[in-house]
């Protein structure tokens, strides 16, 4: 093991992200710290930005050092973004039962605009059907969220124009 990780296998870029420190977790990606790291709980530095401390910041950091955005931890049922979105900011209390959603339905009923169109802008889907053949879209609105509405909606207008 190395003198910087702790028992846990948790190194400087763990700990920078779980502290919300921003200066030194760039200063640790661009020293050329492994951006995927685990610890032996399964955490990597991304999963910690969105479940311990949410950091929309340290979270975009990650993902333009290149972190796994689908990587599922050992000890969770469900993918990191996923988590964010439900810790980032919910307007409501909810327990999470598996009924194939993926990040861009949890969105819309948490209504964070800035984790959605986070999620719009690198691919996600609006169409993507859950158990209970919900899209994101029909969930913003069982929810009211407006802002994340209009957001689909505007989002959908335009990738109609451009394809």
């Amino acid at each position: 093991m190395s003198p910087f990780y702790n028992n846990f296998d948790q190194g400087p870029l763990h700990f920078a992200v779980r502290f919300g420190d921003y200066p030194l977790t760039k200063t640790l990606l661009e020293k050329g710290a492994d951006v995927n790291v685990m610890d032996i709980f399964g955490n990597t530095p991304l999963s910690l930005a969105c479940i311990e401390n949410p950091s929309l910041d340290i979270i975009r950091l990650l993902i333009e050092y290149g972190a796994d955005v689908n990587f599922e931890r050992t000890s969770s049922n469900l993918d990191l973004l996923s988590e964010c979105v439900l810790n980032c900011k919910s307007k409501i209390q909810t327990d999470v039962i598996l009924i194939n959603r993926n990040c861009l339905h949890y969105a819309a009923l948490t209504g964070y605009l800035p984790i959605t169109e986070l999620l719009l802008n690198k691919g996600a889907i609006l169409d993507t059907k859950d158990n209970f053949s919900f899209t994101p879209m029909q969930l913003a609105e069982i929810h009211e969220n407006e802002e994340i509405i209009n957001l689909f909606q505007d989002y959908k207008i335009a990738y109609e124009l451009t394809h």
